[in-house]
């Protein structure tokens, strides 16, 4: 800025400098990616195109980290400087996926029940998931595969649960704040758990049924809606 003259006060008048301003702004944007950025992104994004290939054809346990490289048209060895191993291609989407839950979760009703609110709002983004571009579909078959997998895959849903557990009982409060926090988590703690068990028992019924040929990917909305059924209605024994 600058200063100008003096206005009826006596003091000098601040000017600030458009130019100035201007410069700071464009100071402020980040510049665009390099070409050896854009090889990186490109790079895993075919690693991830052609494992999404190869898991749906051959499935995520006859699937070699060779082929996926292959497939790509890169070396195993520059596989490895993307991921420490294949399950590694999925935990990402996985993180997405759960993104994808917590978002539609906040847009539910407040009036909705919490375990009625999360099935409706994992049945939205198992349905984008089960869209062409996503690795999702490939988790139900990659279970038990593999110790690294299930490890991974461990992880990766325990701390959704903490993270369920504390968006239910952000809604909680927000729609009653009167209530006892220590008493809202408790409930909030359960029903994050009970919803994981529903989703990870529908997709353990899913890989089972689809390793039979009694099912395939489609089917895992219809399982998952069953699953949150039979927890909604507190576990009754299954009708004949």
């Amino acid at each position: 800025m600058t200063i100008g003259r003096r206005d009826t006060s006596g003091y000098p008048r601040i000017v600030s400098n458009p130019i100035r301003r201007q410069s700071a702004r464009l100071q402020t944007i980040a510049p665009p990616p390099g070409r050896r950025e854009r090889k990186k992104v490109q790079t895993r994004q075919a690693l991830s195109a052609a494992a999404r290939e190869l898991f749906a054809r051959n499935g995520f346990e006859h699937t070699t980290v060779q082929e996926i490289a292959d497939v790509a048209d890169v070396s195993e060895r520059t596989f490895f400087r993307y991921f420490d191993s294949k399950e590694d291609l999925l935990l990402p989407d996985l993180v997405k996926f759960f993104d994808a839950v917590a978002d539609a979760l906040r847009d539910r009703p407040v009036t909705e029940s919490p375990l009625a609110a999360i099935h409706a709002a994992t049945l939205d983004a198992v349905r984008m998931a089960l869209r062409p571009g996503s690795l999702i579909p490939s988790i139900p078959g990659a279970q038990g595969s593999t110790p690294g997998i299930d490890r991974g895959l461990v992880k990766a849903f325990t701390a959704w649960e903490d993270r369920l557990a504390e968006l239910l009982a952000q809604r909680a409060l927000g729609a009653e704040p009167t209530l006892e926090a220590s008493i809202v988590r408790l409930h909030a703690d359960v029903t994050a758990r009970v919803a994981i068990s529903a989703l990870r028992a529908s997709m353990i019924t899913a890989r089972s049924r689809i390793a039979q040929g009694q099912a395939s990917t489609a089917d895992i909305p219809g399982l998952l809606a069953r699953a949150f059924a039979i927890a909604q209605a507190g576990c009754p024994q299954p009708a004949p």
